[in-house]
């Protein structure tokens, strides 16, 4: 079993002090979500509504991955 120390921060939010032995994300090689490098950045996808927060760690220690780029396929008929 992994753990995490929780700390309460200025906001009163809990935050995760330490996480250790994040697996990767699997993805689906050759499925209807692909990665594509050099994707257009875009500030809405299609007539909007669409809103992604969260914070990106990196597999195995679970650091911080800061400005991190989250692709998102939009499996609709605008593509």
């Amino acid at each position: 079993m992994f753990g995490a120390t929780l700390v309460t921060g200025a906001s009163g939010l809990l935050a995760p002090l330490r996480t250790q032995g994040l697996a990767p994300t699997l993805t689906m090689r050759g499925g209807d979500n692909n990665y594509l490098p050099g994707a257009p950045v875009v500030n809405r996808i299609g007539g909007g509504g669409y809103w992604l927060t969260g914070t990106v760690r990196r597999a195995g220690d679970g650091a911080l991955i800061p400005r991190a780029r989250v692709q998102v396929w939009a499996h609709t008929t605008e593509g």
